[in-house]
C-alpha cells in the first residue's frame, strides 16, 4: 500500500524547513544548556588566609603605599602581618575596617557569610556563591510551584 504524499506548496516546504531548523537549533542550545548545569557545587568557607599579600598587591604600587579610608595602606598591611598566615577572619575585618576581604558574598542575598555554595566554573569568572538562607528560599519557591 503506497503511502499517501501531503501537497505542499514551496512556500509551504520552506515555513516547514524554518520550523525544523529552528527546533533544531533550540534543542542544540538546550543540550548546552543542560551540560552547561551539570557541574561540581562546592562549599566555600571564608578565610582570612593570604589577605596580607593580596592587600599589599591591591595597595603598593612602586615601592609606595595607597591611602585608604581607614589609614594608610602600610599600617594595615603590617596589622594584617601582625595576625599571622591563617588569620581569624574577624581580626582580618577589624583590622581592614570592613569584612569584604576574608567573608564571603552571598550572591543572591549580598550579605557578608561564613559559608556558602560556590556554583562557579574553573572555565569562566563568573561566579555564584549563595549562602544556606538563599538555597533554603529558592527550595521552598522551588517546592511551592510543583
Amino acid at each position: 500500500m503506497p503511502i499517501p504524499q501531503a501537497k505542499l506548496t514551496p512556500e509551504e516546504l520552506l515555513q516547514s524547513a524554518v520550523g525544523l531548523t529552528g527546533t533544531v537549533e533550540r534543542l542544540a542550545a538546550e543540550n548546552v544548556r543542560l551540560k552547561a548545569r551539570v557541574k561540581p557545587v562546592s562549599v566555600s568557607v571564608a578565610s582570612g588566609r593570604g589577605v596580607a599579600e593580596r592587600w599589599r598587591t591591591q595597595y603598593q604600587h612602586d615601592g609606595k603605599w595607597t591611602r585608604t579610608a581607614k589609614d594608610s595602606g602600610e599600617v594595615i598591611y603590617n596589622a594584617l602581618c601582625d595576625l599571622g598566615d591563617n588569620p581569624d577572619i574577624e581580626a582580618v575585618a577589624k583590622a581592614i575596617g570592613n569584612q569584604s576581604w576574608s567573608y564571603l558574598t552571598c550572591s543572591g542575598c549580598n550579605d557578608y557569610v561564613t559559608r556558602a555554595a560556590d556554583f562557579s566554573d574553573n572555565y569562566s569568572d563568573h561566579e555564584i556563591k549563595l549562602c544556606q538562607a538563599c538555597l533554603e528560599d529558592g527550595l521552598g519557591a522551588l517546592t511551592k510551584t510543583q
